[in-house]
């Protein structure tokens, strides 16, 4: 189900009339929320096999459950697939809802998480999963994660129709060239080249569930699920030793095999043993530094990469990297957007500061590379300091050789 629920914008939550609800839908709910699904629908099934008093009772413990989460004002239904019953209000609901929900955007990097691999004869290797960015049309090249194998397109099919292009939302199976099928495996990814940087570190903001049995410690081993894929880690807490259910931290995750994660990606959480959901996690940074606690300034650097504008969050990338400055792509890669578009807010928050003639957020070299006035400024103090004690130490040369 975690697998299945990657990309999902709507749910169809089915609990039979005759059992209520069951610890499994309570999970899938915990899973759903965790993934901040916010449409759905309730089909209470079997309803021919209880009375009409009995209906009403599990009608009613079902809105008690979603009334604590974002889908306490869906519809629930009761249908019966022996007497038909119900089955056109049910279809009804889930249009409307299809029309309240916003569609993806195919705008930016491509990003596909592998869900299933298998050989077709006279085909080859297809890969299937559900787009969550981009587009991804035949003969495109991508990169298969974490390898970072080349791969190309052979052909796009969406619902067992060949396309020409694939678009972000859509369920989409790709008929790929250029890896064997043995190094392809569920839980991969499909990506734009150059677009995404897999990683064994993650800053996140860690929520434990209030179901959670106990309270979670640093460097508990966990099972982190991203996308189709489940990778075994632990999560140090940067701001606390033990985080209560109910209660949310900073954490990184410090994982057994590289992730290939974005900014603003959903992480569920399992135990290690048993294997129960018990908390969800943001990305916050998909290639930071390794740290095991928050140092000054870390934590309101790491508010403003969770809820800061694309500035805000660029400038503290920025900050982060002092005098080196941050290119770029290294800036998609952490932030989740395309380079080109981070290069023009940038040239764009420049001229806009030159123009109200105030101080810009952020200074760009002409090898693109990013740095903030706080940045610049040192690094001009210390050419300055660096030429002034050569010619103090040189005193017979006229000046500086260019390679020293």
């Amino acid at each position: 189900m975690l697998a299945g629920a990657t990309g999902v914008d709507l749910v169809l939550l089915v609990i039979a009339a005759d059992e209520g609800v069951m610890p499994q839908t309570r999970e899938h709910l915990a899973i759903v929320n965790l993934l901040r699904v916010t449409r759905g629908v309730v089909a209470l099934t079997k309803s021919d096999l209880v009375d009409e008093e009995t209906l009403q009772v599990v009608r009613s413990e079902v809105g008690e459950l979603l009334a604590v989460t974002p889908l306490r004002d869906i519809p629930i239904l009761a249908v019966s697939s022996v007497t038909g019953t119900g089955f056109e209000e049910l279809i009804g609901a889930l249009e409307t809802a299809v029309e309240q929900t916003a569609g993806r955007s195919s705008e930016g990097a491509a990003r596909l998480p592998i869900d299933r691999v298998f050989p077709v004869e006279g085909i080859g290797t297809v890969v299937t999963g559900t787009l969550w960015s981009g587009a991804v049309r035949t003969g495109d090249t991508l990169e298969l994660q974490p390898s970072g194998k080349s791969i190309r397109v052979r052909q796009v099919q969406v619902h067992d129709t060949t396309v020409e292009e694939a678009q972000a939302g859509q369920r989409v199976a790709l008929a790929i060239h250029g890896v064997a099928r043995e190094s392809v495996s569920r839980g991969d990814w499909l990506t734009t080249p150059r677009r995404f940087l897999p990683s064994r570190l993650l800053d996140v903001r860690l929520e434990l569930l209030d179901s959670a049995p106990k309270p979670l410690g640093s460097r508990t081993r966990l099972r982190c699920h991203l996308g189709a894929s489940e990778i075994l880690g632990r999560a140090v807490l940067l701001d606390r030793e033990k985080l209560a259910p109910g209660e949310a931290g900073w954490a990184q995750l410090r994982l057994e095999a590289p992730a290939t994660a974005a900014a603003g990606d959903r992480i569920v959480i399992r135990s290690y043993s048993p294997a129960l959901t018990i908390a969800g996690a943001t990305v916050v940074d998909p290639a930071p530094p390794k740290r095991a606690r928050l140092l000054p300034g870390d934590g309101a650097r790491l508010e403003t990469l969770l809820s800061g504008s694309a500035m805000e969050k660029l400038a503290a990338l920025a900050a982060e990297a002092g005098s080196a400055g941050i290119a770029g792509e290294g800036a998609s890669v952490r932030l989740g957007s395309m380079a080109g578009s981070i290069t023009e807010a940038a040239a764009a928050a420049v001229a806009a500061a030159i123009a109200m003639d105030a101080e810009a957020k952020l200074v760009r070299l002409k090898d693109g590379r990013l740095l903030t006035p706080e940045s610049w400024r040192r690094a001009l103090e210390d050419v300055v300091k660096a030429v002034s004690r050569y010619a103090e130490e040189n005193r017979l040369r006229d000046g500086m050789p260019r390679e020293s």
